[in-house]
C-alpha cells in the first residue's frame, strides 16, 4: 500500500517533500504515513524506521521499477 511506498522512498533517502511530489500528495499526508509507520515499527526517527523495516524484511526484493518518472 501507500505506507510501503513511502517507506521505500524514505529508505532511498528522499525527504517528505520529495516523496509528496513523487506520489502527488500533500507533504502532510506523507508525514501522517511516516507517523503511522514509526508507531507500527516502534521507531523514533527515520533511521530507526529504515533499520526496523530491514529487520522485518519489508524492503527486500525491491528493484527500481522502469516505470519510475
Amino acid at each position: 500500500g501507500r505506507e510501503l511506498e513511502v517507506l521505500r522512498e524514505v529508505a532511498r533517502g528522499l525527504t517528505s517533500r520529495e516523496i509528496a511530489q513523487q506520489l502527488v500528495v500533500g507533504e502532510s499526508t506523507i508525514k501522517s504515513h511516516l507517523q503511522s509507520l514509526m508507531r507500527k515499527l516502534n521507531a523514533a526517527n527515520r533511521a530507526e524506521l529504515v533499520a526496523e523495516a530491514m529487520r522485518h524484511h519489508l524492503l527486500e526484493g525491491e528493484s527500481d521499477s522502469p516505470s519510475r518518472r
